[in-house]
């Protein structure tokens, strides 16, 4: 059965019910144990079988024997004796009824609807924070245990249940079957070393590390690590992936039988050798720290080799030394024959050189839905170039994303941190090794079509910014905790509004006031097939305003008109956008609608808006005859581009109509045939121009931004299957082609597939910046034979082997 048999209220459980078909079914020789979303039940299979076979004979004896009473007199002797066996028949058919009834030999409610696994005569099933196990004899529940996440996973080995959850741990539990669960899980109370002149040495060393940092989350690379200790003590206080790096072999040996003793193997693993020579990443470790360091005294060697492993936006290499004055002259010395920026501290028993990287030179970001509310879809990462080289893979994966024909809106990038939207969920990602820093479950604030429409995050040093239903819901960058809340002005009496569009600038918050049904939110074919083909409706806006970021205070607000939610531009101090005054546009209901019907009757505007004040600035009216399907602006060096389709006879052609932002006035136009097939299945109507730097990239040409002069030489290939939007760096350009691809605008540049066997989505979802190119998973609901599901971060290969940055 569907969820929506099951009559399930909650959206995400009946995702997850659909996602495994909503009843899963165990089988032990002649019974049969079934698992549904609320109820767990049993019945014998093998005597249900032989009853039905029976009965159906029976049936068929039945329906024989009434058609001939038919061709009889009733009133027959004969005619009285079929009767009689008919009753009889009738009397056998409701006890084969009541015994096939007995045949289900319990029924009894159930919270874990998610794995069912049995041994011997327990039933083991896994639900969300918790298993539980269940008597196969009359279904009544021998104990449950919490654990952290949902228990996709069960195994039953060498008299222990192995639950594995989707948040990545792994439980064990032993004697649950005499209702003593006990979990066994990293951190046991297991003391893998002896008490000795070192044992508060090194708490104190890893306490003050992790208050001195903050970073619990990560990785943590412990040089030369002995016998384990350090990275004990700071798996004993933090989630940290933690990796020890130590030459001996036979310390090695030790610190694993340890550290496995204790319960930590796996988040800490050690690798024996010299981290010269193993094959870690640049910019993977959120924390470095040395065992040697604290025992010895001694630093390390290789400075340069090891700053350039730390993560940038925050990545510490954290050296502590025993406070003897020896230790604080070599450590002064040191720290000033590098070109890093060290700070000397002390904390009770230690002295120690703190460095934090910061962002690198050139790194770009990517705070909107099109890198920046000008809507250049350009990061102007300089950092991206040439070969490309895997960084990190693995988590977000499909389960909670949108399925991608529904165009969620892009990721965002900031300060380090990958934000990436799901289903009423968004993931904080270190872009630098991929550690899911935190999530936030966030209701009503699906926006799906955003090709449509208008980003619904934005996201500063502070926030991350989400319109969720009327309000604005910010969200602290470091820890996911939800700490800004603003509401839509009610601007319209008894009319309830959402939160449309979302940007800043400074601290200037902007947002829209939208129909309560303008936006797209529904999942299901008929909602994938709107977004897809000629005639799409684009979501509109009745108003715009303005708050303070830092107390959500309202600043202005504007009404005026249809405001397409689309062309919403903010750049150079102002707000731009197209209005329309069409009579069956301001008619309209909904709040989304065909171009054609918005652009209807020839009134629309071209108007800018003071972002302090909400002054108009001017309001240009245009000609919108060009436009019949999605319509974008964009701004660049003090230039409005406006950009839209029209079917031409056989042709799609793109109209490009260029304003000097200051004063309105019309600077350039141009249009052209794009070459694509007219069907309208694969986003040929609604290409959004990329401007990087001074050219505008227009599917398939290019054109100068100030002059419209078109760039001879460039036509765009997709080079393959796909309908997403085009993103940039400063010399690069990414797209979907079947697959993602990158075209290197350099002087030895070119076109570069990054790989065959993943899918980006059907917007954009390629984020180059911070030095990366990121593709966090979108393909959810792709069934291309070749899609792996998986989330993605490159690195140059020129970044690798570079030399220290800063």
């Amino acid at each position: 059965r569907g969820p929506k048999e099951l009559n399930v209220d909650d959206a995400k459980t009946k995702d997850r019910i659909a996602a495994f078909g909503g009843l899963r079914i165990l089988v032990n020789g002649p019974i049969a144990y079934m698992q549904s979303e609320k109820k767990l039940s049993a019945f014998n299979r093998k005597r249900y079988l032989e009853l039905s076979r029976l009965r159906n004979n029976l049936k068929q004896e039945h329906e024989q024997t009434k058609k001939q009473l038919t061709r009889l007199n009733k009133d027959t002797s004969e005619a009285q004796q079929i009767r009689n066996n008919l009753s009889k028949i009738e009397t056998e058919l409701a006890e084969y009824s009541l015994q096939l009834k007995e045949c289900y030999l319990w029924t009894v409610g159930c919270k874990y609807p998610y794995s069912m696994i049995m041994a011997g005569d327990v039933l083991f099933t896994g639900g969300q924070n918790k298993v539980a196990a269940f008597n196969t004899e009359d279904g009544k529940e021998i104990w449950s245990a919490p654990v952290t996440g949902t228990a996709y996973g069960l195994s039953v080995i060498n008299g222990g249940l192995y639950a594995s959850t989707d948040k990545g741990h792994i439980h064990c539990f032993r004697n649950g079957v005499k209702g003593k669960s006990k979990t066994i899980t990293a951190g046991t109370t297991a003391k893998p070393y002896p008490r000795d002149e070192l044992t508060e040495l090194y708490a104190e060393a890893a306490k003050y590390t992790v208050n001195q940092t903050g970073i619990k989350k990560g990785y943590c690379l412990v040089l030369d690590c002995g016998e384990g200790r350090l990275a004990y003590e700071l798996a004993r206080q933090t989630d940290l992936k933690i990796i020890g790096v130590e030459k001996n072999k036979t310390k090695a040996a030790y610190a694993r039988e340890a550290l496995d003793k204790a319960g930590f193997y796996g988040q800490v693993v050690i690798h024996q050798g010299s981290f010269e020579q193993l094959p870690y990443t640049k910019y993977f470790a959120n924390l470095i720290v040395s065992d040697e360091a604290l025992r010895s005294g001694k630093l390390p060697s290789s400075l340069d080799k090891i700053y350039e492993l730390v993560r940038p936006y925050g990545g510490v290499i954290a050296l502590g030394l025993p406070t003897q004055r020896r230790n604080r002259s070599s450590l002064k010395k040191w720290t000033q024959q590098t070109r890093i920026d060290w700070k000397i501290n002390e904390s009770k028993k230690l002295i120690w050189a703190i460095a934090n990287r910061k962002k690198p030179e050139g790194a770009g970001e990517w705070t909107h839905m099109y890198a920046e509310p000008g809507n250049t879809a350009c990061s102007k990462d300089e950092l991206i170039k040439g070969k490309m080289a895997i960084q990190w893979f693995g988590r977000p994966g499909p389960s909670e994303m949108i399925d991608r024909h529904h165009r969620n809106v892009p990721p965002l990038f900031k300060d380090g941190r990958l934000f990436v939207p799901g289903d009423c969920i968004v993931y904080a990602v270190d872009a630098y090794n991929g550690t899911i820093l935190w999530e936030a479950e966030i209701p009503n604030s699906r926006r799906l079509g955003a090709f449509l429409d208008c980003g619904s995050m934005a996201v500063d040093e502070q926030f991350l910014y989400v319109a969720a239903g009327d309000k604005c819901l910010g969200f602290d960058v470091r820890n996911g905790q939800q700490r800004f809340k603003c509401t839509t002005p009610k601007l319209i009496k008894d009319e309830p509004h959402k939160w449309g569009y979302i940007a800043y600038n400074g601290d200037i918050l902007f947002g829209s006031g939208c129909k309560e049904t303008s936006s797209y939110t529904e999942t299901s074919y008929d909602a994938d097939m709107a977004l897809w083909y000629r005639n799409m409706k684009l979501v509109t806006s009745d108003y715009v305003f303005a708050m303070n970021k830092d107390n959500g205070k309202p600043l202005w607000n504007y009404k005026d008109g249809l405001i397409l939610n689309t062309t919403i531009t903010v750049a150079g101090g102002r707000m731009y956008f197209i209005e329309t005054h069409s009579p069956n546009a301001l008619a309209d209901e909904v709040g989304r609608m065909p171009v054609k019907t918005l652009f209807d009757g020839g009134d629309q505007f071209l108007a800018s808006l003071d972002i302090k004040t909400g002054r108009s600035l001017y309001k240009k009216k245009i000609d919108a005859s060009n436009f019949e399907e999605p319509v974008y602006l964009n701004y660049g060096k003090e230039v409005l581009l406006l950009s839209g389709s029209k079917l031409v006879g056989d042709s799609i052609r793109y109209y490009y109509n260029a304003f000097d932002a200051r004063s309105g006035e019309n600077r350039w136009d141009v249009s052209h045939n794009s070459g694509l097939p007219k069907d309208g299945g694969h986003g040929e109507y609604n290409r959004h121009p990329t401007i990087i730097d001074d050219i505008v990239y227009a599917w398939p040409y290019a054109y100068n931004l100030k002059t419209g002069q078109k760039i001879n030489g460039w036509k765009f290939d997709r080079r393959g299957h796909g309908c997403g939007g085009v993103s940039a760096s400063a010399q690069c350009m990414f797209w979907r082609g079947g697959n993602p691809w990158m075209f290197d605008l350099g002087p030895d540049g070119g076109p570069n597939q990054l790989n065959t066997i993943t899918r980006p989505g059907c917007w954009i979802n390629i984020i180059p910046a911070g030095g990366l190119v990121l593709i966090p998973e979108a393909s959810s609901g792709c069934t291309c034979g070749f899609s792996l599901q998986t989330s993605l971060a490159y690195i140059p290969v020129e970044t690798l082997n570079s030399k220290i940055g800063n």
